[in-house]
């Protein structure tokens, strides 16, 4: 049975005059005249507006009733309990000095179960389902750029900059008007600036420092979230610490014999020290199988931040990602569920910073995970600070995409730098034709593109990679040497060191560097197989360090005699 509250003086007159000026099936909660003790209630055909400090046990909004924060008083709800959306939660400022916050506190992850995509009581957190909405719209500021300044950011605002020296891969400064912007130059001689990017938002959903809720949304409607923030979100559980081998997120158990061999060194990794895992499901921002019911959907200038991961568009449709920053994320910070396709997905205008795998020796942890699904388009995006085993990555196009008709993205603009690992990661073997329009990867500590497995027909276009550890392109896959298949070609190439690396498929048909701008090469090609290069660049034999040579790599100069490079 819940309690009646008796509001006294000064709170009982402005309840009153409040409620006075809502419309006919409105009401209207200020301050504590909410029992906290009890959910917070909206019926059907209701719209409830709350103002001030409104405390709750949880809260329910019905199919067709509207939970609405005031939008002219700063507003928060604080609940330890679900808020479970089928009708409307409206959190939209009148202006930016108003602030508008859910938090969710007290939450146990430990008492997490995962993998129901109903709302359970031990599973805290904002959930939208049936045909529920979520209409969050914060005043406008821009994500991040790479000017320092921006005419939506205000005085006080949280801005960091991003790392960009040589082997820092971890270093945030803050960023205040006025403040230079750090670059570097390429072998193109373009200035590379570093990126800035606002954390601020008026707009919050939270959960605590070690007690953190999550969004699930598995809704028939399409979702607006604008200029948000989401911090303290995405539970995780403590793992075992026995040994065990690791694959990305896939099923633990042993390797069949010899597979170790189709992989590249520290792909499969053996340890005993695997501290956590994220909760199945319970993510920060997480589109769930929603289908076509997401389509329309507009995630915008939105922030994950100090999270388990961040935006989940797990087999949703028709979602658009834009200029949305993830920053200090465990686990892959944009990515969906190996095997499940999305469709009609852009992520446009999108950066990670500082994303890290738990411990970061274990797994090949991605900003962006490139999984598979149709219509795909990730555009004008950057990946910074990104740690894990070497094969970490700033983008990472997976093994589990292999020989899938649904597994082409159009690439188009990606930047990654200051990773402890690749920059770009590319581990496929199959048919597509992938065009990758526009690469830069420097500061990286290994490969600034690592481009695997076996054979593929990717094409690359305006690629600069530079200042990375062990190689800017470290080279394996081959041509995928097929009738009816495109042959693997790189137009514009501009790095410093190209390695060509082991080959574990031999290939008779050429790769291809068409107007190539290649500082050095090494060819330490150590498997038992080779392929064919032709490599159209200003190198003489000298510029070659040949440690193992299986493949055929001729080397036409720009005035067009050649040669043949011979062990």
């Amino acid at each position: 049975m819940r309690r009646r509250t008796f509001l006294g003086g000064a709170a009982a007159t402005a309840a009153v005059a409040a409620v006075a000026g809502c419309r006919a099936g409105s009401s209207h909660t200020a301050g504590q005249a909410h029992d906290p003790g009890a959910d917070l209630t909206v019926s059907a055909g209701e719209t409830r507006r709350i103002s001030g400090q409104v405390t709750a046990l949880g809260a329910q909004v019905a199919a067709g009733g509207t939970l609405e924060l005031d939008p002219h008083a700063s507003t928060t709800l604080v609940v330890s309990s679900n808020v479970v959306v089928e009708g409307v939660l409206r959190m939209r400022p009148a202006s930016a000095d108003v602030v508008h916050t859910l938090r969710f506190v007290d939450v146990d992850e430990s008492r997490f179960v995962g993998g129901v995509m109903v709302p359970i009581a031990s599973d805290v957190g904002l959930w939208v389902t049936g045909a529920g909405r979520l209409d969050l719209r914060g005043t406008p500021r821009a994500g991040w750029n790479r000017t320092g300044q921006d005419s939506t950011w205000r005085r006080g605002d949280e801005v960091l900059r991003a790392p960009n020296e040589a082997g820092d891969y971890s270093t945030y400064r803050a960023h205040r008007p006025g403040d230079g912007v750090p670059s570097v130059v390429g072998p193109n001689a373009v200035r590379y600036a570093t990126e800035v990017f606002n954390l601020t938002r008026n707009v919050v959903v939270e959960g605590t420092p070690g007690h953190r809720a999550h969004v699930f949304v598995h809704s028939t409607s399409p979702q607006r979230l604008q200029h948000v923030r989401f911090r303290w979100l995405g539970p995780r559980r403590p793992v075992e610490q026995t040994q065990r081998f690791h694959h990305r997120s896939l099923s633990q158990g042993s390797l069949v014999e010899g597979a170790q061999a189709e992989y590249p060194p520290d792909y499969f990794s053996f340890t005993g020290t695997a501290y956590s895992e994220p909760v199945l499901g319970r993510y920060p921002v997480h589109f769930h199988h929603c289908a076509d019911g997401s389509r329309g959907s507009l995630v915008e200038g939105c922030v994950v931040t100090d999270s388990s991961r961040a935006f989940v568009p797990h087999a949703s449709n028709g979602i658009t990602f834009r200029d949305c920053v993830a920053h200090r994320i465990v686990n892959d910070a944009y990515w969906w569920d190996e095997r499940h396709p999305t469709e009609d997905l852009l992520w446009e205008h999108c950066a990670a910073f500082d994303v890290r795998f738990d411990p970061e020796t274990n797994g090949t942890t991605a900003a962006f995970m490139l999984g598979v699904g149709h219509r795909m388009v990730v555009r004008d995006c950057v990946a910074v600070g990104v740690h894990g085993s070497e094969h970490a990555s700033g983008f990472q196009w997976p093994s589990f995409a292999n020989e899938r008709p649904d597994n082409v993205w159009t690439s188009q603009d990606l930047v990654a730098h200051n990773c402890s690992g690749d920059g770009v990661y590319v581990w496929q073997d199959d048919d597509n034709h992938h065009v990758v329009d526009g690469v830069v990867g420097y500061h990286n500590a290994y490969a600034g593109l690592l481009h695997g497995a076996r054979r593929n027909a990717f094409e690359y276009r305006d690629v600069v990679l530079f200042g990375n550890g062990t190689a800017d392109l470290q080279h394996q896959a081959l041509d995928r040497d097929q009738d009816g298949v495109r042959p693997q070609v790189w137009r514009g190439l501009w790095v410093e060191h190209l390695v060509l690396h082991e080959h574990l498929q031999p290939s008779g048909s050429a790769v291809r560097f068409l107007d190539a701008h290649v500082g050095r090469v090494t060819v330490e090609e150590n498997a038992r197989h080779g392929g064919v290069y032709e490599i159209h660049a200003d190198l003489g034999p000298a510029d070659f360090t040949v440690r193992n040579l299986k493949s055929r790599i001729r080397v036409v100069r720009p005035g067009g005699d050649s040669f043949l490079l011979r062990g």
